[in-house]
């Protein structure tokens, strides 16, 4: 549901609001690749593009991980 919000929020260029509900899918699902690609969008649209590759990269791996399964 948060990770929802949170594309919604985005998709209203609401990015700072986007990224506490994306913060809070991860929270609670850590392992959800989702949340982490949706907090990498909204920090680069924040301009915080460190952070944001960061994210991407946490999800990519998680992507992986989970499709070897």
């Amino acid at each position: 549901a948060h990770a929802g919000r949170g594309n919604a929020l985005a998709a209203l260029g609401r990015h700072d609001e986007a990224l506490e509900a994306y913060d809070m899918a991860a929270g609670i699902d850590p392992e959800y690749a989702g949340a982490h690609a949706g907090r990498g969008n909204a920090l680069a649209a924040l301009g915080r593009h460190d952070e944001a590759q960061v994210a991407r990269d946490t999800a990519m791996r998680l992507a992986r991980s989970r499709s070897r399964s």
